[in-house]
């Protein structure tokens, strides 16, 4: 970790521990918030803007058909995060497909990845319209996460035979 890259203080602190490595501290929450009148301005804005486009929503005969590419493209990013590099030009060849191609299997890996963000995020949206956020949600949604996913994303504490 490089201590330098923590330059906002509001956000926390990197402390070297007593076994020598970085660690991040987070500051406490909630944050500070000041409530002054250009934040007010720009709540104002995104409101309008809210209030716009869930008009505009109630009109749409399938207002997910233009909700899903950012799902996707929040699925690619969000995959990114673990290490995962499938693009979302790769993603939507996959889809469009209905299959691989002649993709090498290490790219289907990691699409399927990205695969399983979506339907894990879908997951949790299903089960939510009965229960509040709760660990059932929450280990399903992570159970559909790591569904055939590569072995090497398994925690190291995790013992292999308990992963599958």
């Amino acid at each position: 970790m490089d201590p330098s890259v923590f330059r906002s203080p509001t956000a926390g602190r990197a402390v070297r521990t007593a076994e020598g490595y970085w660690a991040f501290v987070p500051a406490p929450l909630p944050p500070e918030m000041r409530y002054d009148a250009e934040l007010v301005m720009h709540l104002s804005w995104a409101d309008a803007a809210l209030s716009e486009l869930s008009g505009l929503g109630r009109h749409l005969p399938n207002p997910h058909l233009l909700i899903a590419p950012y799902v996707r493209r929040e699925a690619v990013l969000s995959s990114r995060i673990e290490g995962t590099q499938a693009t979302f030009d790769e993603v939507l060849e996959y889809e469009a497909r209905g299959g691989p191609g002649d993709r090498p299997p290490e790219r289907v890996a990691e699409i399927h990845e990205v695969l399983n963000y979506r339907k894990a995020l879908r997951e949790a949206e299903r089960m939510m319209a009965d229960l509040p956020l709760c660990l059932r949600v929450i280990s399903a949604a992570h159970r559909q996460l790591m569904e055939g996913v590569r072995a090497d994303v398994l925690p190291e504490c995790l013992p292999r035979s308990a992963a599958g």
